[in-house]
């Protein structure tokens, strides 16, 4: 359900900046893509998440990071 949520934070990210045509945008949709790919790679490991690689669950907690970012950073500016 984390995944899920992240994923959710970093779609809402892009959204925000989709009417701005802005470099953000497209920061965001890379973030997507990234967070969306290790969150299926942790999917992978459903039933025992302790074995899931700790590389792909640093990337999904440093997309879920520039997401929140970038949502933040949205009502900023």
């Amino acid at each position: 359900m984390g995944g899920l949520i992240s994923l959710i934070i970093c779609v809402a990210a892009a959204l925000r900046f989709y009417s701005k045509n802005s470099i953000l945008f497209w920061i965001a949709v890379i973030v997507i893509v990234v967070n969306f790919w290790s969150f299926g790679v942790m999917y992978n490991f459903k039933d025992s998440p302790q074995s899931a690689p700790n590389f792909w669950t640093t990337i999904n907690m440093i997309t879920t990071f520039v997401g929140l970012g970038l949502i933040i950073f949205s009502f900023i500016k």
